[in-house]
C-alpha cells in the first residue's frame, strides 16, 4: 500500500483532528498534575559533605602525588565501609524509629566527584527530618570510626545536611512533569492521528477518491436516517421509505441529488448516452436506493425513465418500489417474455419499472452479450434514460454489462468502502472498455442546513 502525504494534506489532517489533539493534551496534563500533586508521595534528599585529606602526620608539608592518589584510592573504600554494618547498626540505634539495615541501606547513596578528594552522604527518604538525621548520623558515626578501622584519622565533615525551611522534594517535580506530558501529549495525539489515517483507507472523502481511485466524485449523499417512529418499517420495506417521494424532510436531501444529476449531464458532455449503470465494489454500499432516486428525478425533469434491476442475485427493486416480481429481467432472457410484459408501472409520471424477476439457479450463464443488448436497444427506442441497478463490481455480470452501456456510476459508502479493493475492481471494468464517469460518495457525514425558501 502506497502512502504519500502532502504538506497540506497533513495539515488539513491536523487542523480537522484539531480538537482531538487538545482534549488529548488536556487529558494527559490534567491526569499527571493531579498524579504528581496528590497521589505520589514527595521524596526529599539530605546531603552530608566529606573530604578525605592526608594524614595529620603529614600535615605543614606540601602533600605529593602520591599522597593524593591514596586519599582518592581510599574515597572508593569509604563507600563500601559507610554501607557496612559496622556504620549502620550504630546510626539505627540512634533513631527514634526501628528499621532495619536492608531498609537504611536502600535509602543511601554514596556520591563521588571525578578528580576530587570530596564525596557526599546521600539520604532519600518521604520525612525530610528524618533524611537529615540520618544522613549526619551517618557522617558523624563514619568519621568516629575511620580511626579504629583504618588507623588514619583523614576524614573532615565538610558540610553537615541541614533542614531548610523552603526544601523541595527531588521527586516528584510536577512543573517538570507537566511540561513533559504536555509534549507528550502533543507527540501522542499527532501521531496516532496520522498512523489513523495512513491505516484509514476508507473513500470517505473527496480528497481521497481523487488521489486514489483518480476519478471525479459527481457528488455526496448525507445518510439517511431510519424513520424509528414508523413501525412498520423492515428490512425488505426500508427500501421503500428511504425513496424521495416518502421522505419527511424532501428539500434538506433533494438538493444533493439534484447536484449529482447535472454533474452527471456535465460528464457526459454532448454525447446522447442512454444507459447508465450504477454499482458498487460491495454489496449494502448504497447503489440501489441511489438509483432508484437518481430514477425518480430524472422522470420528473419530464425525461422518459426507466428503471432496470439487474441484481439477478440480491435484487431489490421490487422491495423499493412495492411492486410484484413475477416477471422481470429473467423472464425475458429466459422465457423469452416481449420486453413490454415485463415492464411495470411505478405510479410516478414518466418513471417505470423492470424488476429482476424470478431469482435464476445461475445468473452468470443467463446474461449474455447478445440478449442484454438487445433488450437494451429496444429500450432505447421507448425512453430517454436507462437507469440499471447493477451487482456489485466483483460479480461477473456486473463486468458484462458495464462493456455495454454508455456510461457506470461508481457508488462507495463513506464508512466502509475502502480503496485497494475498489481500486482493483474498477481496473477490471475499465479492461472490458467501461466508461467510468464517476464516484458518488454515500452515506457521509455532513451538517444538512434546513432549507429556508
Amino acid at each position: 500500500m502506497d502512502v504519500v502525504f502532502d504538506i497540506r494534506g497533513l495539515v488539513g489532517v491536523l487542523l480537522r483532528n484539531l480538537w482531538i489533539i487538545a482534549v488529548t493534551v488536556m487529558l494527559i496534563v490534567c491526569i499527571t498534575a493531579f498524579v504528581s500533586y496528590y497521589l505520589i508521595t514527595p521524596i526529599y534528599q539530605a546531603k552530608s559533605d566529606i573530604l578525605v585529606s592526608m594524614n595529620k602526620e603529614n600535615e605543614g608539608t606540601n602533600p605529593t602525588s602520591g599522597d593524593i592518589e591514596l586519599s582518592l584510592k581510599l574515597v572508593d573504600t569509604y563507600r563500601t565501609i559507610i554501607k557496612s554494618p559496622t556504620i549502620l547498626e550504630p546510626v539505627i540505634e540512634t533513631f527514634d524509629q526501628r528499621i532495619s539495615v536492608t531498609t537504611l541501606l536502600k535509602k543511601i547513596n554514596i556520591e563521588t566527584y571525578e578528580n576530587t578528594q570530596v564525596f557526599s552522604i546521600l539520604v532519600e527518604d518521604k520525612d525530610v527530618n528524618f533524611a537529615v538525621e540520618a544522613s549526619n548520623a551517618i557522617a558523624q558515626e563514619f568519621q568516629s570510626k575511620i580511626p579504629q578501622l583504618m588507623n588514619i584519622n583523614n576524614v573532615h565533615i565538610l558540610s553537615p545536611a541541614k533542614n531548610n525551611l523552603n526544601t523541595e522534594p527531588i521527586y516528584p517535580k510536577p512543573i517538570l512533569n507537566i511540561i513533559i506530558s504536555f509534549l507528550f501529549g502533543i507527540f501522542f495525539s499527532v501521531g496516532v492521528i496520522l498512523l489513523k489515517e495512513i491505516l484509514n483507507t476508507k473513500l470517505a472523502s473527496e480528497e481521497k477518491v481523487n488521489k486514489f481511485l483518480k476519478l471525479p466524485v459527481l457528488g455526496e449523499i448525507p445518510s439517511i436516517k431510519k424513520d424509528k417512529s414508523n413501525p412498520f418499517i423492515s428490512s425488505q420495506n426500508d427500501l421503500y421509505y428511504k425513496l424521495i417521494p416518502r421522505w419527511k424532510n424532501q428539500l434538506e436531501y433533494i438538493d444533493f441529488y439534484l447536484t449529482i444529476i447535472a454533474t452527471i449531464n456535465k460528464s457526459k458532455g454532448h454525447t446522447n448516452g442512454k444507459t447508465l449503470l450504477i454499482t458498487s465494489p460491495n454489496p449494502g454500499e448504497g447503489k440501489s436506493i441511489t438509483s432508484s432516486n437518481l430514477a425518480i428525478l430524472m422522470s420528473k425533469s419530464n425525461m422518459r425513465t426507466v428503471y432496470i434491476d439487474m441484481d439477478l442475485r440480491r435484487p431489490s427493486g421490487h422491495f423499493a418500489f412495492q411492486l410484484p416480481n413475477h416477471r422481470g429481467v429473467t423472464s425475458y432472457l429466459n422465457e423469452k417474455v416481449q420486453v413490454k410484459n415485463i415492464i411495470q408501472e411505478s405510479g410516478m409520471n414518466n418513471l417505470h419499472i423492470i424488476t429482476s424477476g424470478p431469482i435464476p439457479p445461475n445468473s452468470t450463464q443467463l446474461i449474455g452479450l447478445e440478449n442484454i443488448s438487445e433488450l437494451l436497444l429496444e429500450l432505447k427506442q421507448r425512453y430517454d434514460m436507462i437507469v440499471i441497478d447493477s451487482p456489485p463490481m466483483f460479480v461477473s455480470n456486473t463486468v458484462l454489462l458495464s462493456s455495454i452501456v454508455d456510461d457506470c456510476i461508481i457508488m462507495v459508502n463513506a464508512k466502509k468502502t475502502r480503496y485497494p479493493i475498489t481500486l482493483k475492481y474498477i481496473e477490471k471494468l475499465k479492461n472490458t472498455g467501461a466508461n467510468i464517469i464517476g464516484v458518488i460518495i454515500n452515506d457521509k457525514k455532513m451538517k444538512i442546513t434546513p432549507y429556508y425558501y
